[in-house]
């Protein structure tokens, strides 16, 4: 799971002392500990992982000529399918010929497959980004002008 920011300026030369990849740099260095805060703070907290997914979350400034991209992520195999959701699958046992688990009614069932029925999306990210566009608008606002003075 990856999520970007990417702001790149096509011809700032005309400006003597401006530079888009300073301004943009200090931008990302302050927003970016915020922005990684707000999207743990979205991030479900199951009873299984308790909370593995959320502390994952990390971010990385990636600076170029044209601009600075801000890219948010989770190394735990699963955050994609927490984000996406999943649609109905099957599941297959992987080393054994059954699969064991306990029915709502607390039965211990032994089955060759299941039949899941997917899960919702839990746009967790794309909530925390929604929620703090106006603060990563202004900051990014301040940091540019701020190169100009």
């Amino acid at each position: 799971m990856s999520y970007s920011l990417n702001f790149k300026a096509d011809n700032v030369s005309i400006f003597k002392r401006f530079s888009f990849v300073r301004a943009t740099s200090r931008w990302a260095e302050e927003i970016g500990p915020v922005m990684e805060a707000a999207i743990r703070a979205e991030a479900p907290v199951g009873k299984k992982n308790g909370g593995r997914l959320r502390e994952s979350i990390t971010f990385r400034k990636k600076t170029g000529i044209s601009g600075v991209a801000l890219e948010f992520g989770s190394n735990v195999p699963y955050a994609k399918f927490v984000e996406d959701g999943t649609p109905p699958h099957l599941i297959l046992p992987r080393r054994a010929t059954r699969l064991r688990f306990e029915s709502r009614g607390g039965d211990i069932v032994y089955s060759p497959y299941v039949h899941h029925p997917g899960t919702k999306p839990n746009p967790f990210a794309r909530r925390a980004v929604e929620r703090m566009s106006p603060l990563i608008a202004e900051s990014f606002k301040a940091n540019v002008e701020a190169e100009f003075l």
